[in-house]
């Protein structure tokens, strides 16, 4: 139809434009549309007047950008997927076997130039090597069409739209971004985190109506994400948050498989024992103190480290004081807790003895 599909300006100059056609045409201009140049005849291997479904300007150069076809429309499901580094005067296919079906998609990281995302009719792939090979992500990610990708510039989110007016998010590729040669020999190496803000939520329960929404807002813990070169299949496998003299803080559950695993805390503190009863509960533990943690996971015989920073909300109203005050008052009401659990145990061993000498 003649029709342009893809607009792609370049971040790093607004002088320069690919465009991209229904028909099979790239035209590049390097002076803000005084000059325009056709670069359809420098693409190896790619039929004529096939769809230029998406241009993508690169962050990390004038010079760089990607260009996808698709030919589905004519019962060419060939994935055609390009890269240049010369203002378009070459082209490069970076399509390699594990690509299965035809593309629509490709976003670059903004980060680490040779991470890629493609959006495929038959769900996400990614490459950490600039397109020498590619890997089908299957964590979770369904294999539905993807029809366009968009990195968030300061969430490092990844967002995905699906065939059927669909939203898969992926909350965070900072682990992606931090995939080296050297952290796939290691048997668990640590991904780099931010400084984590501790919550402040209500305890309010929601009313009803919030089951007509089936989507969750993004979890508020800490996340810790670690990278394992094979799943782990013998021995133990444990994770603890002790603080740095190495006194433990709390229990988590860790990941096992093979790849990047994450670790979810809620900053909560241990709970303390409770007696055994029917219907008798108790909240979650308080948060822990501001201040630095460390993160253990015991793999088998060997033990890994992080440590990990954990902070009060700036815009909290509360006082260094009212926390304080908060504190000692809960560690308090845990330790009348944990009175009242041992004296229902010792009154269960009394009645036990109790019932036994009625049996004789």
């Amino acid at each position: 139809h003649c029709t342009i599909f893809s607009i792609a300006e370049s971040p790093l100059s607004d002088q320069i434009l690919w465009i991209g056609t229904d028909d099979g045409n790239v035209q590049l201009t390097k002076d803000g549309g005084k000059t325009w140049e056709n670069l359809s005849r420098n693409f190896p291997g790619l039929p004529a007047n096939t769809w230029c479904y998406h241009l993508e300007a690169s962050v990390h150069g004038k010079e760089i950008a990607y260009a996808v076809f698709d030919g589905h429309a004519k019962n060419d499901y060939t994935p055609y997927v390009y890269k240049t580094t010369d203002f378009g005067k070459t082209w490069k296919s970076i399509v390699t076997p594990e690509i299965t079906t035809f593309v629509r998609n490709i976003q670059e990281d903004f980060v680490n130039q040779d991470l890629l995302y493609l959006g495929a009719e038959n769900g996400l792939y990614i490459t950490l090597n600039g397109g020498k090979n590619w890997s089908a992500f299957t964590n979770n990610f369904p294999k539905v069409a993807v029809h366009y990708l968009e990195l968030h510039p300061t969430k490092h989110a990844l967002i995905a739209a699906t065939h059927g007016r669909g939203i898969i998010i992926l909350d965070d590729v900072r682990p992606l971004r931090g995939i080296k040669e050297e952290r796939l020999t290691k048997n668990l190496s640590f991904f780099d985190t931010d400084v984590f803000t501790l919550p402040e939520k209500s305890t309010f329960g929601g009313t009803a109506s919030e089951n007509q929404f089936v989507g969750d807002n993004p979890s508020g813990n800490a996340k810790i994400s670690y990278f394992l070169p094979k799943r782990h299949t013998f021995g133990k496998m444990t994770g603890e948050i002790t603080d740095l003299e190495g006194r433990l803080v709390s229990k988590v559950e860790v990941g096992k498989n093979k790849g990047i695993n994450t670790v979810e805390w809620g900053f909560n503190a241990l709970a303390p024992k409770t007696a055994k009863g029917k219907g008798f509960s108790i909240a979650p533990a308080p948060y822990v103190k501001a201040g630095k943690y460390k993160v253990k996971i015991t793999k088998g015989n060997e033990v890994f480290e992080q440590i990990i920073e954990v902070r009060y909300d700036s815009t909290s109203s509360f006082t260094a004081s009212d926390r304080i005050q908060q504190q000692q008052c809960t560690q308090e009401l845990f330790g009348m807790v944990e009175d009242l659990a041992y004296l229902v145990y010792q009154i269960d061993q009394w009645d036990a003895k109790v019932q036994e000498f009625k049996s004789k």
